[in-house]
């Protein structure tokens, strides 16, 4: 069972939260029920799917995901909470149960899901692993991983950008960005523009500035406005160099029509 720890949500904004199991019996596991236990009190728990949290069967090595979409109350402005997300299974009548630590920061300002969002960029490094490259490292609540602009294959130059995909129109009014945490200078960023597309195509210019060498999330507010993707174009480094990366990227806002989702199945 695995379930991020580090996730981050809005204070009274569901938010998309997934969950994991995989099936590591030399067998099937069946009648699979996925649930969160000792959520902080005030918290709405809901699956995004109906019974997205049940499963038949799930063949040995197979993993299968629940969608989670979990909502603060406003009263949890700026804490953390942690929890603990739980399968239980059957394998060859036996039941079993496993479970995994897992949380949440609650945002002190409305932000959206990034597990809600998609991300795309100009360039990554594909030769270094998963840590360090990928441009969905910027999402994944963990900034112990990084997006970094190719250097093995070229030294692609300046400008570079990353394109957050939203689920939904949503009304957007700022962008944080987390440089790196280790490894050295490279890719933290100095210059930046911010823009906002309805379709991906056409941009509109909302916010633009620079950056200074922090190891806290920096934030970039400005007018609220609509949006259905928001994009992050870094301008040049703090050293001059051609790379740029950063460990997590979130859009600051709300969604138009805030997702809605259904009460957790239970195991039969």
């Amino acid at each position: 069972m695995t379930a991020p720890v580090g996730a981050d949500l809005g204070p009274g904004s569901p938010g998309e939260y997934r969950t994991a199991f995989t099936n590591h019996e030399a067998t099937d596991a069946v009648n699979v029920a996925v649930s969160m236990e000792d959520v902080p009190a005030g918290w709405k728990v809901e699956v995004k799917e109906k019974n997205g949290n049940l499963f038949d069967s799930v063949a040995p090595g197979e993993t299968v995901t629940t969608s989670w979409l979990l909502t603060p109350p406003e009263s949890a402005a700026g804490t953390t909470a942690a929890w603990r997300a739980t399968a239980v299974y059957d394998d060859l009548g036996v039941t079993k149960t496993v479970t995994a630590r897992a949380g949440a920061a609650v945002s002190d300002v409305p932000v959206l899901s990034p597990a809600s969002m998609s991300a795309t960029a100009d360039s990554e490094n594909r030769s270094s692993g998963s840590a360090e490259g990928p441009v969905g490292n910027v999402l994944d609540g963990d900034p112990g991983t990084i997006w970094h602009t190719d250097y093995t294959e070229a030294d692609a130059p300046y400008p570079h950008w990353v394109t957050l995909k939203l689920d939904g129109q949503s009304r957007v009014d700022g962008f944080g960005y987390l440089g790196r945490q280790s490894g050295g200078p490279n890719g933290r960023v100095k210059d930046y523009r911010v823009a906002v597309s309805h379709d991906g195509r056409e941009w509109t210019t909302v916010a633009e500035g620079s950056l200074v060498d922090a190891r806290d999330m920096q934030r970039v507010t400005f007018d609220p406005v609509r949006a259905s993707y928001v994009r992050f174009t870094a301008l040049d480094a703090l050293n001059g160099q051609p790379f740029a990366a950063a460990a997590e990227m979130r859009v600051l806002g709300t969604p138009v029509d805030p997702p809605s989702g259904f009460p957790p199945g239970t195991r039969g």
